[in-house]
Order: structure tokens, then sequence, then C-alpha cells
């Protein structure tokens, strides 16, 4: 049956972990939208290819699509630069005649480079031949190619200068432009998958390729934060496959391997760094920062993506959509969460984290490189430990509060070392804000100041409180300094308690008993020297009358959240304040210290208290309120007892 009060417990339990939840949730979604965490995961990124290709180098796999024909260092200085158009249209004759299936030149023709004008227009007549332009600098192409046969090389950089995404298509259907590497692909699709739609663009979702879907990049894909996604943009999936290179001196001299060129798309364009049409990869930062890729190689590799994953069945570098990065993030949030409230204990929690971001760092590595997705690691790794982080400083928060509540339950008057016994068991002790009921053998001692009401009679009352204050206040401290508790105090008295709040073995009650009865001596002799100090001053003079019983006790805290106090009662509590008001009148000492038979029989245990004391026995007792008799001790230090005096053995005779 359903019930309100644990309904309201189960709310006040959730409510700290929900709200250190929509902290981190609010802050990682703000860093996102921010792009603070942008920068690392991408370099998250490079190092998940890094590690995939360094694994890959000792079997390398070469491309099964793409051969370039690179312009090396060796092509410049025997063929010059830039080429003539005579010897770019020959490499293009020999590509055709080797039966190449896609001729592709990143190479700028808009000007005319004699001799062979016509013969290179002639050559890009060749419906094979892909050729570019460049859309930013409005590099226009060479005039002699048809627009099917044009496509921009433009690449988009990220913000550090690497490219790790390709931009395919641009426009709409009435204003299309096509990339290089997407007129390549479809124009050697166009033989091996004839019976395929070459092209159907689905705003801002997919582009599908001869029947095959890519998803495009939006602005938080993968570890993009703040992505421009204008146009039809895909991950470019850097993989371990090598393009095979021939040089155009082989090409033109027929020493290229026809295997390289047959059925192919074959690439041609610069790969001397001097000519600087090289590009920063994921590969070219932080480990292998040489590692620098031409253009025409970039745009191979995004060729051979595009055929591989639409041929072969490749698998696509694929990332979640926003909803499931959102989950993502969230479910290692809420582990942080988790971790800190579930692992107490400083070490274990500590572990905990730790092993919780050794788990993220296994699915993400382990899913980039089997699924292959790349998963936003950064964000998350920062949100769990953030969330650990808040729920360790709620917890010392509450810790401290705590803390301060057992402070007020014991009057702010406890030893340092029972505070310290009670806050280590604080879990067995604290239920629902309040210390439960527990039966404890303790030792009470109940002390009032004698004739106080005469006293306030004479004095004015701001005079009056300040005597009594200067009273209680060091008495307070000697109570702390044997180990006791002032429970209460009541007017121009107090009661103090020893053995509390912890159960005690037998040995142990008997030092609390002990304890009392030392810490009642060290109160009579701190006011006899401030009686002292007060007579110069005619302060009236402090007698105090103290009842001391050792016994079963209940104690645990009185009250509500607002108003609470450690009580303790029982009929030790009782007999222990009868015995300080029992025949007020008999005092022969400024203090007087009456304690029970129980007390007395811890007292004989210890050799050493008994060597300063002397108990004087009053009888059985039938107190106030007792229906049984009680044994009476009176507790006189020896120091009070003056010795007697000692007889001459020849006594001077008196004078008469």
């Amino acid at each position: 049956m359903f019930k309100l009060p644990r309904f309201h417990t189960l709310f006040w339990s959730l409510l700290p972990p929900a709200i250190v939840l929509g902290v981190m949730i609010t802050a990682i979604d703000l860093g996102r939208r921010a792009g603070l965490f942008e920068p690392l995961e991408l370099l998250w990124y490079d190092r998940l290819l890094q590690a995939e290709s360094l694994a890959a180098e000792s079997a390398p796999s070469p491309s099964s699509y793409v051969t370039i024909v690179g312009i090396e260092g060796a092509d410049l200085t025997r063929y010059g630069w830039p080429l003539s158009d005579q010897l770019l249209a020959e490499a293009v004759e020999k590509l055709v005649a080797g039966s190449a299936e896609v001729v592709g030149i990143d190479l700028y023709r808009d000007l005319e480079h004699p001799p062979g004008g016509e013969a290179l227009a002639a050559a890009l007549q060749h419906p094979q031949v892909i050729g570019i332009e460049e859309q930013v600098s409005g590099i226009p192409p060479h005039p002699a190619l048809a627009p099917a046969q044009v496509g921009f090389n433009d690449l988009v950089l990220d913000n550090d200068g690497v490219v790790r995404r390709s931009l395919l298509f641009v426009g709409s259907e009435e204003e299309a432009f096509y990339s290089f590497a997407l007129r390549s692909a479809l124009k050697y699709l166009a033989t091996a998958k004839p019976d395929a739609q070459p092209l159907d663009l689905v705003p801002e979702q997919e582009i599908t390729i001869a029947g095959h879907p890519f998803a495009v990049l939006r602005p938080y894909s993968g570890g993009y934060d703040r992505l421009d996604n204008g146009g039809y943009q895909i991950l470019l999936n850097y993989r371990s496959a090598k393009l095979p290179r021939i040089s155009l001196a082989e090409l033109l001299e027929g020493k290229a391997d026809p295997n390289l060129i047959r059925g192919r798309v074959v690439l041609i364009g610069s790969v001397d760094p001097s000519l600087k049409d090289v590009f920063r990869t994921p590969y070219s930062s932080g480990l292998r920062e040489e590692f620098m890729f031409p253009g025409v190689e970039v745009h191979g590799t995004i060729i051979q993506q595009l055929l591989s994953e639409t041929l072969a069945g490749t698998a696509a570098l694929q990332f979640l959509s926003p909803e499931g990065e959102a989950l993502w993030i969230l479910f290692w949030i809420s582990a942080g969460v988790g971790v800190g409230y579930v692992l107490r204990r400083p070490l274990w929690s500590a572990m905990g984290l730790v092993t919780a971001e050794l788990g993220l760092i296994a699915i993400a590595i382990g899913s980039f490189q089997m699924v292959p997705v790349w998963l936003p690691f950064v964000s998350p790794a920062i949100g769990l430990f953030g969330a650990w982080v808040l729920v360790l400083a709620y917890r010392a928060y509450q810790f401290q509060q705590r803390q301060q509540m057992v402070m007020r339950l014991l009057g702010q008057s406890t030893s340092p070392e029972v505070a310290q016994a009670l806050w280590n068991k604080r879990d067995t002790l604290l239920k629902s804000g309040k210390l439960p009921g527990q039966t404890l053998m303790a030792t009470i001692l109940f002390a009032d100041l004698c004739n106080f009401s005469t006293i306030s009679e004479t004095m004015d009352p701001e005079i009056l409180l300040d005597w009594l204050n200067q009273s209680l206040d060091p008495v307070t401290q000697v109570v702390r300094a044997h180990h006791g508790i002032v429970n209460k105090f009541t007017g121009d008295g107090f009661m103090a308690v020893f053995g509390l709040p912890m159960a005690r073995r037998p040995q142990e009650i008997s030092q609390d008993a002990q304890s009392a009865v030392l810490c009642a001596i060290a109160i009579a002799q701190l006011l006899d020297s401030l009686n002292e100090q007060w007579q110069p001053q005619g302060k009236p003079q402090a007698r105090m009358r103290m009842g001391i019983f050792t016994g079963e006790v209940t104690a645990g805290s009185i009250g509500g959240r607002e108003r609470m106090e450690y009580g303790i009662l029982g009929d030790t509590v009782n007999t222990a304040s009868r015995l300080e008001s029992w025949e007020k009148d008999r005092m022969d000492y400024p203090c007087r210290i009456l304690i029970g038979q129980s007390t007395y029989e811890h007292l004989c245990c210890s050799e050493e208290i008994l060597a300063q004391i002397n108990c004087q026995s009053w009888g059985a007792q039938r107190l106030k309120g007792k229906a049984q008799l009680v044994e009476v001790y009176e507790v006189i230090p020896k120091s009070w007892i003056a010795p007697a005096p000692i007889e001459s053995p020849n006594p001077v005779p008196t004078p008469t």
C-alpha cells in the first residue's frame, strides 16, 4: 500500500543526485554549444586513426579502385613546371589507351601552357576525363570540359587546419556543384552499377550514391560541437588502404604497371611538397607531424571511400544521432553520480571512477575499430568526472552539516574523544536526522550551586548572570577535560554524563565512574580558586553540591529537526539528582560530593583513586521519590582533611 511518508523520504533522498545530474547536463550542453570540447575531441579522433594505422602498417592493403599519377620532384626537374599542354595531353591519352575507367586531372588548366593546346583540348573530350575548378578563388575549368566533366576541388578544413571531412555537393538541382571526388566516383559507378540512381539527396540527412546512403554531418556529429555543415559533407574515412602511385615519367615512358591503370580511377596531380599542394590530416598531428597528404591523395582517399562503401560494402565510419549522443553522454554523467553515491569510502570511490573512465576509453576505442562508430569521448569523460566531483562536494557538505548537527545535539560541550567516537559511528547512530534511543551504562553527575536564590536577591541581574557564567563556563571545560558531556544546564547547575554516546566495556564503565569523581574533585578545586579571586572583589563565595550515580540510561535525540537535544532518561538520572539535593544543609566542606553504591564499587577497582580520597558512608538512605534504599557515600579528597596534631613527648606545663 502506498504511503505518503515513504514517498516523501524517497523524494528527498533522490533530489540531491537529480540536482547534480541536472547541473552536469546543463554544464556539458553549454560547453558543447561554446565549442569547448571540440579541440580535444578532434585530437582524440586523430589518435584513434593513428592507432588504427599503426596496427595495420605491417600488412597494408592496397586500394582496389584508385591509382595516383604523382608529379614528383624528378618529374619537375625533367619536364619543368607547369607541365606543358602537350605533356598533359600525352599522359591523358596513355591512360585512356590503358583502359582507365576514369581519368581525373587535379591540375588547374584555366590558362594555356604551350605547346600542345589543341592536343590537350582533344584529349579532354574523352568522356572518362574529369577536371577541376575552384569555387573559393573562382578558378574556372578548362574550356574544353563539359559541365558534367567538372568538379570543385575545394577541401574543407577544421579550425586546426586538418582535413577530416569531405564536401561532396552544394547547391540545388537547378544550380548543382559536384566535388571532384564525387564526379569521379559517379563516373566510375555509371559503369559498375548502371541501373542504380546516380545521386539522391535528402536535405540535411543523407546523400545516396548509386543506391547507397551516406549520413551527412550535422553540427554535433561525433566530436564536433559547432560544425559548419553547409552542403553535403561526410566524415572522411582515412583507412589503412594505400593508394598505389606511379610517377609521371613512368607513365609517359610506358613503364607503369598496366594493372594499376586498367579499370581504375587514375588521378593526375602534384605530390612534391615544393608545389605547396599538401594538407594536414589526422596523421599529421602529434605522433606523425611529418605526414602531410598531397591534395590529389586526399581526393583519391575520398573516391576510394565512396567506391569501397558503395561497391564492396565496406563499413562506413558512423556517428550517433543527436538523440543517441545525448543518451550516451547522459549515461556517463549518471555513472559518475552513481559511483559517487554508491561507493562511500574515498579509496573505493576513486577506484570506481578510474574503472568507469577506463571503461569509457575501452568502449570508445572498441566501437571505433570494430563497428566502426565515432563516439564522443571528451564530453562524457568530463561529465563523468564532473558529476563524481559534485557528488563528493555535496557529500562533504552533507558530512559537515551532519557533524554540526551532532555537535548541536551534544550541546557543543562534548570532549573531542567522545565527539570523534560518536562521529565515527554516525551511520549506525543517525537515522532520519535523529539519534535513535539506546540503553547504555553511564555515570551521571548532577551539580548545583548552594543558596543561589538568596544570592540572586542581593545582586543586580546583569552582575548575577556574569558571576554565574564565570562559575559554569570553566566548569564545562573541566567536564570536557575528563571526557564527559555537559548535557544540560539547570539555571544554577548542570547535568554531566560520562560514558556516552557509545556502548562501553566493563573496564571502560569503571573508568567513566572514576572520571566522574575526579571531575567533581577538580570542580571543587576550581571553585576554591575562583573564590580566592572573587573575595577581594566583594563577590559571593560559590559553594556546590554534587551527586554521582552509575547505572543504565536511555539516550537519544528528543525533539524535531528544528529543535532537538540529546536527551538522557532513566532511574540512574533521577538517583543522581536526588543524591545532589539530599540533606542540603549537611555540608562539612564548600563542595559536597555524594555517590551511590554502584559508583563506589567502581572506585574500589582503582588503588590510585582510593589513595586520593576518603569515602565516608552515610548508610542506606531513602532518597526522595525512591522506593528502595540507596547506600550513600561522601567523597572527601584527602587534601581537604587537616592532619591531626602531633603531641609532644614532654609537654610544657602551662603556667598558672
